[in-house]
């Protein structure tokens, strides 16, 4: 009779443990290293078109593959390649890590991990890692982008490292990051030409996180909130949680949601949206101060547990954002 109490102990214990929301969280080591390399001076800025940017790829193709993440691609490499205007061409698929010529092409670099249920159900976590060279000259003439958008990239990529150890995911994750945004959005939108719209269930695309200047210490708001019911899902989620989902912000003239990332999705009538704390009147947008030392690591670590904590339904296979209007 003990015995069997112990048992019956022993296998409620493991189903309460069982039934508690995962609160173990990214590893706080590797998003501030990923943050320092990304937005160090020697990556000048990450510029489009240089091989610094080609620096940052490899950086984060080394991330994902030490994750155990696989390529969505066919090739080993993770990279997808494209340029301006032009986006396709056998050239572009005799390419890879080592041969690509930086100053020629651009590459998104897209992992991803396998769902357990719901296979061909995709949620995507976006961010893009270029940023701009600076043309002025001066005692700092470095524009790092720290926050804009190495924050956003770290965060990513802590949480590929977090779901690959976790494992169990029902759908697939993919995650995207993204070159040519600063040159208008070209790495998503030749993306989203080469996936099945109908298999992404929603796209969540972080940007700007490590300042609160905008939503406040802890928070972060959505773009485009009203076109899907992905904010009212969030909400839910973070019910109890420390990390709150602002209010929208519309100080830049409301048009964030237009000028980021999940846009080419949402165009697509896919729930796709931009995760933000700060905005583009912040101070030091496209500035030589958007450095490391600007950066609330403190907030970026809190807001990115919390972005776990947001998407969990999403993540589980059991809620599906709805969608209320398609911009255009």
């Amino acid at each position: 009779m003990l015995r069997l109490f112990s048992l019956l102990l022993m296998i409620c214990l493991h189903a309460n443990v069982q039934g508690q929301p995962d609160t173990s969280g990214v590893a706080a080591g590797q998003l501030e290293h990923a943050l320092e390399v990304l937005a160090s001076d020697s990556l000048k800025g990450r510029g489009n078109y240089t091989a610094e940017l080609k620096k940052a790829a490899t950086f984060i193709v080394n991330r994902f593959k030490a994750a155990g993440l696989l390529s969505y691609f066919d090739d080993s490499d993770m990279l997808q390649f494209f340029k301006d205007g032009a986006f396709s061409g056998g050239q572009v698929q005799a390419l890879n890590l080592e041969n690509y010529d930086p100053k020629r092409w651009l590459a998104n670099v897209v992992a991803m991990l396998p769902g357990t249920d719901k296979p061909e159900e995709f949620i995507i976590f976006s961010a893009h890692y270029d940023h701009l060279v600076a043309e002025r000259r001066g005692r700092d003439s470095i524009y790092n982008g720290a926050n804009d958008n190495a924050s956003g990239t770290a965060a990513m990529l802590a949480l590929a490292h977090y779901f690959a150890q976790k494992k169990g995911n029902s759908r697939t994750i993919i995650f995207c990051a993204f070159a040519g945004e600063e040159l208008g959005l070209l790495g998503s939108k030749y993306f989203v030409q080469t996936i099945d719209a109908k298999k992404v269930v929603a796209v969540i695309n972080l940007e700007m996180l490590g300042r609160t200047a905008a939503a406040g210490k802890n928070s972060f708001f959505i773009t485009g909130s009203n076109y899907s019911s992905l904010a009212e899902i969030v909400r839910a989620n973070l019910n109890g949680s420390s990390v709150k989902l602002a209010r929208e912000q519309y100080s830049s003239g409301g048009d964030l949601f237009l000028r980021s990332d999940n846009y080419p999705f949402a165009q697509l009538g896919i729930p796709a949206h931009t995760f933000m704390s700060s905005d583009d009147t912040e101070g030091c947008y496209h500035r030589p101060c958007d450095e490391v030392r600007t950066i609330n690591k403190e907030h970026l670590l809190n807001v990115t547990n919390g972005i776990i904590q947001a998407t969990r339904t999403l993540v589980d296979g059991t809620e599906r954002p709805k969608v209320y209007s398609v911009p255009r």
